[in-house]
């Protein structure tokens, strides 16, 4: 039975058979710039079995006969297990008869041998989504928008969108919303992307098929607002984050966003009101708590930042973000030996938190721990150089924000 939390899994079928000509796993290019070899270096030469079952086998995988096309990928691959070829459209003809396990096993074999390869792990990640292992798909699915997709829009489409709908799940929030922003970039308005912009924006850790019914339109509500504020609508989304708190007043996370809402549109001290408000609403809300400190920070006013960001760490000791606001507070305050303990719990829970490391290298130089300072730039050099990369992947949202022409209103 096909898992429906995903969107268009019909397009993922089409992704994978319907690429006769030029394969899809060839077609992602490596960092090196070259194309996957049809198969390992240490392969054996192709005998005349091999080579007429192969041919029969992609025969009928473009005459469509996918029952006879599986059986002959079969047989072709007891005879030349590293054809990387055959081992993608076996996975993806299982795939495409909902056999996921199967499909999950064949893309497995295949990254073993192009651990490099983009699209093959996708379509591991999409395997492990129908089979609910959702915490390797969220792995691998991001490994696969790490390591890039290649120029296939619907690829990248099917991938980011069940990657960002899991991030939601496990709480990962911010991420989502990241990965989301590419939709609005091309103009995608389709139901389930705005489900999942209201998901993330509520802060609800479900999949859209386990929204609670009497939630789902506050959830596309929401979504909408937040889809206008990424798309720099901003008087279409100030309107739609009133409505929704006239029309679900007390409800945790809306005081959040509409303060997320307002900074975005540079109106920091409004911000930082809703903030409040949310904070009176959800006392121990810790993203409103991270708000306030570095809304602080970035006035320089960093002795006002310290309480709250204390707070959100005996709140949640065990999330990255909170040990790197008290360690920023404390580096502004100039405490460096109690800034670095912070810091350094930070990179260990949030490893790929690049300003986490650009703040302990400082630290480091500043108590005379050179090697160790040089290692976090190192790290933080290759951090920055893969977000770069992805970006250039997703071209931006839109240029940045520009100071509304008017206040919202009170």
């Amino acid at each position: 039975m096909r898992h429906q939390g995903s969107v268009s899994t019909s397009v993922v079928i089409a992704l994978a058979i319907a690429t006769a000509g030029e394969p899809l796993y060839a077609q992602a290019a490596q960092p090196s710039g070259q194309a996957v070899p049809a198969q390992t270096e240490s392969a054996a030469a192709p005998n005349a079995e091999f080579e007429r079952l192969a041919k029969l086998a992609n025969e009928a995988r473009e005459a469509e006969r996918v029952a006879d096309a599986i059986s002959l990928y079969q047989q072709a691959l007891r005879l030349q297990p590293s054809w990387n070829e055959g081992l993608w459209y076996l996975g993806s003809l299982y795939y495409s008869t909902d056999q996921f396990v199967e499909a999950r096993d064949v893309f497995r074999r295949l990254a073993a041998t192009l651990p490099k390869h983009g699209p093959t792990w996708a379509f591991l990640g999409l395997c492990e989504f129908q089979l609910r292992d959702y915490e390797r798909a969220v792995t691998d699915l991001d490994k696969a928008r790490t390591l890039g997709l290649g120029d296939n829009r619907l690829l990248v489409h099917v991938t980011h969108y069940n990657l960002a709908i899991l991030l939601s799940r496990f709480g990962r929030f911010e991420q989502a919303y990241k990965i989301l922003k590419g939709f609005v970039y091309e103009a995608n308005r389709e139901p389930s992307v705005i489900e999942a912009f209201g998901l993330c924006t509520l802060r609800m850790p479900y999949l859209p098929e386990e929204v609670p019914p009497d939630k789902r339109e506050m959830v596309l509500l929401a979504g909408e607002a937040t889809y206008n504020m990424a798309s720099t609508a901003f008087q279409d989304a100030d309107q739609q984050f009133r409505e929704l708190l006239a029309r679900y007043p007390g409800t945790p996370n809306l005081h959040y966003a509409y303060g997320v809402f307002l900074i975005t549109w540079h109106y920091p001290e409004k911000g930082r009101e809703e903030f409040r408000r949310e904070l009176e609403v959800s006392p121990g809300h810790v993203p409103a708590r991270l708000q306030i400190a570095h809304g602080f920070m970035l006035q320089g006013d960093y002795s006002t930042a310290l309480p709250f960001a204390e707070e959100a760490v005996k709140l949640s000791p065990n999330v990255g973000n909170t040990h790197y606001a008290l360690g920023r507070a404390l580096l502004g305050m100039g405490q460096v030996r109690r800034a670095i303990p912070e810091l350094e719990v930070a990179v260990k829970l949030e490893p790929e938190n690049g300003d986490a490391h650009f703040l302990l290298a400082g630290a480091y130089r500043r108590v005379g721990r050179k090697q160790d300072a040089a290692r976090q730039t190192a790290e933080f050099v290759r951090l920055d150089r893969i977000q770069r990369r992805l970006q250039e992947a997703t071209p931006a949202v839109a240029s940045q924000p520009q100071p509304a022409e008017s206040p919202p209103k009170q």
